[in-house]
């Protein structure tokens, strides 16, 4: 089991795995409780979204995602953004509600931004997200 780590490395540090495709994985069983950002403007046809700033020394980590769509949206879709680079995409036909784990989590690069979007529903469609994620120390 290459990509996953037997024991926690330390208190209060949690074990990465090689990196794959740019994407750095960690095990899930190591992960903490994880607070929760929400995006829902109540807006028609307008996209939410999430953003997670970098910071020096810190990784980000995406550990779930909830989204919905109040009807059948027109062009749905919830994706992923390292430093501007979209690395994950998931399209959505469906209006309601959505859970998607992400196992394992996405983690950014050390000191790069994340952004989470819910693209518009299309007219007369309003949708909300909620981001999992919390941040970890590179050192």
């Amino acid at each position: 089991m290459g990509n996953i780590p037997e024991t926690p490395s330390g208190a209060g540090t949690y074990p990465t795995s090689k990196d794959m495709s740019g994407l750095r994985v960690m095990a899930a069983e190591y992960l903490p409780a994880v607070p929760t950002d929400m995006s829902d403007s109540g807006v028609a046809n307008f996209p939410q979204s999430v953003t997670y700033a970098a910071v020096a020394g810190t990784y980000h980590v995406l550990q779930s995602l909830h989204f919905s769509y109040n009807d059948d949206p027109a062009g749905g879709r919830v994706y992923v953004e390292l430093g501007g680079v979209e690395v994950f995409s998931q399209y959505i036909t469906r209006g309601g509600p959505g859970p998607l784990p992400l196992c394992p989590p996405i983690v950014s690069g050390v000191g790069q931004a994340m952004a989470v979007t819910l693209a518009a529903g299309g007219a007369g469609i309003t949708g909300a997200l909620v981001c999992r994620h919390f941040t970890m120390s590179a050192s």
